[in-house]
């Protein structure tokens, strides 16, 4: 399964947006503007053919994300990006913000907001876990998430499990790193 049809089946409500989606900096991906007002949904594609397929992985995961979002926060962030490469899926995303989130920021509650955003992305992890390994054919091996408050930017890294299903570390030649390795990585003589 793959297409639109990994986020219809993930987002019920996905069937309600229209079928030519919007690849590039256009807005509204939702026939109900006041569903999704602002979304921006920005595609890097590693070449130009690829802005035509009906399946494109980064714009799945990509939408998939900014939809995960909306259903634990309220509302989406009104613009992301994604990116595949050979080890991992970066999203990154912007004005995700909540009202009550904004006003706490704006009092300086940065950390209390960050915590918050935290936690739920804990929660939410299972469905983006799921999002790219469907949109991949990928084991995911973990989720990294953070969320930098004053510029209201999100980012999600999800790392792919090695060929052959090893989550473990390499020392950047494809080898598993010794212990002297990890010893002068960490600092620890």
């Amino acid at each position: 399964m793959s297409g639109p049809a990994v986020l219809r089946r993930l987002f019920p409500s996905f069937a309600l947006m229209s079928p030519s989606l919007p690849v590039l900096g256009h807005r509204s991906i939702s026939r109900d503007k006041a569903e999704v007002p602002h979304m921006t949904t920005q595609v890097v594609p590693t070449n130009h053919a690829s802005r035509n397929q009906v399946s494109n992985p980064e714009r799945e995961i990509a939408r998939g994300v900014v939809w995960i979002y909306k259903e634990y926060f309220g509302r989406g962030p009104t613009w992301s990006q994604a990116t595949i490469a050979n080890t991992h899926v970066t999203v990154v995303l912007a004005d995700a913000l909540t009202v009550v989130e904004r006003r706490l920021a704006s009092e300086g509650n940065h950390e209390t907001v960050r915590s918050l955003r935290q936690a739920v992305q804990q929660v939410m992890s299972d469905k983006m876990t799921e999002l790219v390994e469907q949109a991949t054919g990928r084991k995911v091996m973990c989720l990294l998430s953070d969320h930098h408050v004053p510029t209201d930017t999100a980012v999600e890294v999800l790392v792919f499990e090695r060929e052959g299903g090893s989550g473990a570390a390499t020392n950047g030649n494809g080898a598993e790193p010794s212990p002297l390795d990890a010893g002068q990585r960490s600092g620890d003589d």
